[in-house]
């Protein structure tokens, strides 16, 4: 049997006849004029989708020498340089299950540590572009784990010993010499709190260029380095003074800084792709409503509900790889006898389905006369690293089983899980990462990182609104030539 033609009174032949084909012809190429138009004005490549984080060595600053046989070449001149550990090869010596408080699994505290492995990343003294030594100090690595970016006031270079931004090859080296060399970035102003963004290849950091602290990026692939002219990113129009920025590992449009407007510190989001600010500490105080948009001129103000200014002081904040979670350092008066302590609140992906800048909560408590400051999560965010002030500074790890006999910093636990709160005990003891052997003066282990481990693909670009809408677009719009091709076919038949 021959099968019957379509006829305008079939499913298909009515959705022809009433012009479907047309229709989508028609949105088809507004959707692709659309995406041509908005194209100038989306920041292709601001938004990067991350790689797959592994936990690799914790670099920090250090008056220490490379172990304790070494010789002191940074150590008798009293000067910081860059040293790294692999957190696995730190062992338990001594337990005392006296210690407290920790949680109700931990059930044997670690008092004593192995010294584990740890080499030299950057010595002043021995640099080659720093020979009559300086300070290395506020080491961050880059997202792929192949470089890190440090402040450094080598008086040989050329800004002759103003801090200024350096950067250095992640090979770590247990000799002096076969340490990598090492890169000025910058010159001419007071520059401090380096961090790489997302892409790999902007550094952000802090500096004095316009008068008050306000946050510049360099591109460290670009020529001319070191230059003397960053690239201006924001200065507060209230002209309070900016510090440690850091980036949202998802989309690096979004920065976490530390913001001195009063006397106690806050720290805001900026999104630069809204033109917003958003108070995350008075959040966190229950303060609601706290986003303002940037002016192009002019001075803000916080709207209602998020005008009362926090009776604490956060400081150095760190987001998590997936950005769930923020780890910051809070001074409140009124708590640990005003000394610092680490704390975590909810970030944009919050694990348990939190609001940003809520649910701030203490990791754990730092014992009598500590002070712990300088937190940073590890690459898989499962620890977090931090310095602890007793006397002289030691680098810590948080997190996991830290605490039994056999702890290393690889024990598996999540920092954002839910009920794990300090209502019922603080949940996470630490380790000591350095030991205090080889002290010199007051301050020996600071300002640490952790070291991704990159696995898998490097990170890409997300698809931005401008490359989707024409692709959208060409479909909806081919389908709609199919139907119109469908159409005269059976014109033609009739």
């Amino acid at each position: 049997m021959a099968r019957p033609r379509l006829s305008a009174t079939s499913s298909s032949g009515r959705f022809a006849g009433l012009g479907l084909d047309r229709l989508a012809i028609a949105v088809g190429t507004a959707l692709i004029a659309l995406g041509v138009v908005v194209a100038p004005v989306v920041p292709a490549g601001a938004s990067y989708l991350p790689p797959s984080y592994g936990n690799g060595r914790v670099v920090w600053s250090s008056y220490r020498t490379i172990d304790q046989t070494a010789s002191p070449h940074i150590a008798a001149q009293g000067q910081a340089g860059l040293v790294t550990i692999d957190p696995s090869t730190v062992a338990c010596l001594v337990t005392n299950p006296a210690t407290s408080p920790v949680h109700p699994s931990k059930t044997t505290p670690c008092v004593s540590y192995t010294p584990g492995d740890v080499n030299q990343l950057a010595a002043p003294t021995v640099d080659p572009n720093c020979t009559t030594g300086g300070n290395d100090t506020e080491p961050s690595a880059s997202y792929l784990g192949d470089k890190v970016v440090f402040q450094s006031d080598c008086s040989a270079s050329p800004t002759g010993g103003t801090p200024s931004i350096w950067e250095v090859p992640f090979a770590p080296s247990p000799t002096l010499a076969g340490l990598p060399p090492t890169r000025q970035l910058t010159i001419g102003g007071q520059d401090s709190r380096p961090v790489f963004a997302p892409d790999n290849t902007t550094v952000l950091f802090v500096s004095t260029r316009a008068g008050v602290p306000g946050l510049y990026t360099v591109n460290d692939t670009a020529g001319g380095l070191p230059t003397a002219t960053p690239t201006p990113l924001f200065i507060d129009p209230n002209g309070a003074a900016v510090d440690t920025p850091t980036y949202d590992p998802t989309d690096q449009r979004r920065i976490v800084f530390v913001s001195q407007a009063s006397q106690h510190h806050e720290l805001i989001l900026l999104d630069t792709a809204a033109n917003t600010l958003t108070n995350l500490s008075r959040l966190s105080a229950g303060e609601t409503s706290c986003q303002v948009t940037i002016p192009a001129s002019g001075t803000y103000a916080w709207p209602p509900g998020c005008t009362t200014q926090t009776t604490f002081s956060d400081d150095k904040p760190d987001i998590a790889s997936d950005a769930g979670r923020i780890v910051f350092q809070r001074t409140d008066p009124t708590v640990n006898n005003g000394a610092s302590q680490i704390l975590t609140m909810a970030y944009r992906h919050d694990p348990g389905g939190m609001s940003l800048g809520t649910d701030a909560f203490a990791l754990f408590s730092a014992p009598t006369g500590a002070t712990d400051t300088n937190p940073v999560f590890s690459p898989d965010n499962k620890f977090v690293t931090l310095q602890r002030q007793v006397g002289a500074g030691d680098i810590l790890c948080a997190g996991g089983n830290i605490g039994t006999a056999n702890a290393t910093c690889n024990d598996s636990i999540n920092m954002g899980i839910l009920g794990e709160r300090s209502g019922g005990g603080y949940p996470y003891d630490v380790s000591f990462l350095s030991t205090s052997v080889d002290r010199v003066g007051p301050v020996t282990d600071q300002q640490p990182t952790w070291v991704n481990v990159f696995a898998g693909n490097a990170q890409v670009p997300e698809a931005p609104f401008a490359v989707a809408l024409p692709l959208v677009g060409l479909g909806v719009a081919g389908v709609g030539y199919g139907l119109h091709r469908r159409r005269q076919r059976q014109s033609a038949t009739a």
